[in-house]
């Protein structure tokens, strides 16, 4: 049932809440209580590792998704539905307050609980975004003759019933652990590219998956269940929220059991090995591609490094050569100043040298009397 509205016992009408200020951010969170109540809650299901070497448990291990893949714990459902009530009403921040504590559910935090590697290079977020090869994926999720439900020349789902067997497998964990849907007849595009990067080996971030499909679903308007009920406990355990123990729980659905044509050990006991050795081969080779692309920019990063290093050290010797130049001129002021102080008869008119003519000089000077020439006469004389 809905809950109760509190208030403290003796407090004055000016520190009086209208809400139960121990578990809602404000007023409005208590009301988003109220009307996601009765809303269902999708549980989650993890794989049936109980039976070893699977290809499944050896892809997990790989991916370090070991203890995200096991069967989730119960889930305690007040808590779940206290998340998203103060969610919805703040969702500015990657930060729910439940119970007086401070739950984050971003990427770092995710990541950090259930042990999972950091992405440098999300491939998959790549892939889903740039140039998707839709055949491809039919080919390899898919039986022979699926084909793509499209309108408008634009895919958009394929049947469950034409998914392999291994991409059934997958399909289950990611519509009840990573991306959750109550509607699992129909295999949208996202999840049917979710299930191809998991199966070829592309890297994935799946914190950053788990952080979107929660902020995503508390700010939109879906009437559909609350979802990752157990991931949402498992948060608010890290950071101490306690609950009673006759609250109510959600356990999980039945574990996803992997039929004996997928153990390695049943099977064929060195396919999974070899699928976890490729699957690290091809990681490698993307770390070592990843690798290359970075020497050249790191090679530029240096060279600027350098020249800044250079330019600020011109500057530095800029700024000291002003700084002595200042302080030379500031020394000869101060000398001159004193020397006037010394000598005052020493005036710049009585000087121990002539004083220089007038530059420029008048032209033609007055006295100047050019010099007189009879060629005349002088020739005259010469005749005679």
């Amino acid at each position: 049932m809905p809950l109760k509205r509190k208030s403290s016992k003796g407090a004055s009408s000016s520190t009086a809440v209208n809400y139960d200020a121990s578990r809602f951010y404000n007023e409005r969170a208590e009301e988003q209580y109220g009307k996601i109540f009765n809303r269902s809650i999708i549980k989650e299901r993890g794989f049936d590792l109980s039976h070893p070497d699977t290809q499944i448990e050896h892809i997990l291990e790989a991916r370090q998704w070991e203890e995200f893949g096991r069967q989730p714990q119960d889930a305690v459902i007040s808590l779940v539905r206290e998340f998203y009530a103060n969610l919805k009403v703040r969702h500015d921040r990657l930060v729910v307050f439940v119970r007086g504590k401070e739950v984050a559910f971003d990427a770092r935090t995710i990541n950090t609980v259930y042990g999972f590697p950091e992405i440098m290079h999300d491939e998959y977020e790549e892939y889903k975004n740039g140039n998707v090869d839709y055949d491809n994926i039919l080919h390899t999720i898919c039986t022979q003759g699926a084909e793509w439900r499209m309108r408008d020349n634009v895919h958009l789902s394929l049947a469950k019933s034409d998914l392999r067997e291994m991409a059934k497998y997958w399909y289950s964990f990611i519509t009840a652990r990573i991306k959750p849907t109550e509607h699992t007849t129909t295999v949208i595009k996202e999840r049917a590219i979710l299930i191809f990067c998991i199966m070829t080996g592309k890297t994935i971030d799946l914190g950053r998956l788990l952080q979107n499909s929660i902020y995503d679903y508390a700010c939109g308007n879906s009437p559909s269940g609350l979802l990752h009920p157990s991931l949402i406990t498992v948060l608010c355990q890290h950071v101490g929220v306690t609950w009673a123990p006759n609250e109510e729980v959600l356990k999980p659905k039945n574990p996803i059991v992997i039929a004996q044509a997928f153990m390695g050990a049943r099977n064929d006991q060195g396919a999974a090995r070899r699928a976890r050795r490729e699957f690290n081969q091809r990681a490698a080779e993307r770390r070592d591609q990843a690798q290359a692309q970075e020497q050249p920019q790191q090679h530029r990063r240096s060279r600027m490094t350098m020249l800044e290093e250079e330019m600020h050290q011109q500057r530095q010797d800029m700024n000291a050569f002003m700084y002595r130049t200042d302080t030379f001129m500031n020394f000869m002021m101060d000398f001159t100043s004193v020397l006037a102080e010394q000598f005052p008869s020493a005036s710049t008119s009585s000087r121990p040298y002539p004083p220089h003519p007038q530059w420029p000089p008048a032209y033609p000077p007055p006295e100047f009397q050019p010099p007189h020439h009879d060629d005349d006469d002088e020739d005259d004389g010469n005749d005679h």
